[in-house]
């Protein structure tokens, strides 16, 4: 029979033998990639963060997104007429940070309309911060900035003012929580019209 040694020593104390040491490296290594499953990848170890919004896909035309979703990018590629209405989860004081980004793949004339969960003008979740529109017009681009109460944002190709083309991404991040007045999503991102002299002014709404 193979000797067998203790992994604690005749002191009480642990000893740095291959038995304790294999042990809590095995288990700490099965306990890592598990969590790498859980909360990032796959079986595969690939990560499990890009989403594909096209009408089918998802909980089809409607899609709302939890907080579970935060660090997604959500690939927009309906090529249709039916609008894509995705609602983010309302702000709360634990998921501050939560992020979503947007980018658009196909063009769909109805639009892909993104929308905060409460738009009350008094104490909803809004927008703040903007994106860069630009136009096919050779040098024209603005910064466009969410107004007072703006709740919504729409990215549609073939809205006269509006913005959407291929190639267009928006990024939201929760970054402020009021109980009594407004909770702030976070814009940032480029926005493309096929509209050579856009204002944009058809991209943020007030709800």
């Amino acid at each position: 029979m193979a000797q067998y040694k203790s992994p604690i020593g005749g002191s009480g104390k642990r000893t740095t033998n291959l038995f304790y040491r294999s042990g809590i490296n095995s288990l700490l290594s099965r306990i890592e990639k598990i969590e790498n499953q859980v909360f990032c990848c796959g079986d595969d170890g690939i990560p499990q963060n890009l989403v594909n919004l096209n009408g089918s896909d998802n909980g089809g035309v409607t899609v709302r997104l939890g907080n579970k979703d935060t660090g997604k990018i959500y690939m927009l590629n309906y090529a249709g007429s039916t609008a894509i209405n995705i609602y983010l989860p309302n702000i709360t004081a634990d998921n501050l940070g939560t992020t979503y980004e947007f980018r658009v793949q196909g063009l769909n004339t109805g639009g892909y309309i993104i929308q905060t969960a409460d738009g009350n003008d008094t104490t909803g979740d809004i927008f703040i911060g903007g994106f860069i529109g630009a136009s096919e017009t050779a040098g024209y681009a603005n910064y466009i900035q969410a107004d007072d109460n703006d709740a919504k944002l729409t990215l549609d190709s073939a809205e006269e003012n509006g913005g959407g083309m291929v190639g267009s991404f928006i990024r939201v991040t929760a970054i402020k929580y009021d109980g009594a007045a407004h909770s702030h999503w976070f814009v940032e991102g480029v926005v493309a019209s096929a509209d050579a002299n856009s204002t944009f002014a058809e991209n943020f709404e007030d709800l």
